[in-house]
């Protein structure tokens, strides 16, 4: 998979995050201008409720914020962890 800079610097600073960010914190602009940040590849937005198992570090992030509606996470960190740390070459 083809990944631009943008889109590596946004799964390296989620990964440098814990692999799941609020949504209110994953927005571009300040004040009245604020828009939602694009989620990059191997992440998704995950809504509070939707039943299905999810990683510990997701449901610790509604755990610690009840009132989180939804939270942008790696849902693949496999890939993102190859992607990030590719394997060196053995000579």
């Amino acid at each position: 998979m083809n990944i631009t800079k943008r889109q590596f610097d946004a799964i390296r600073e989620l990964h440098s995050r814990g692999g799941a960010v609020l949504t209110s914190e994953w927005v571009n602009g300040s004040g009245a201008h604020t828009t939602r940040r694009v989620v990059p590849p191997y992440c998704e937005r995950i809504v509070r409720g939707i039943s299905g198992y999810y990683p510990q570090r997701i449901r610790l992030m509604f755990e610690r914020h009840p009132r989180a509606l939804a939270v942008v996470a790696i849902v693949n960190m496999r890939a993102v962890n190859k992607l990030l740390n590719p394997p060196t070459s053995q000579a």
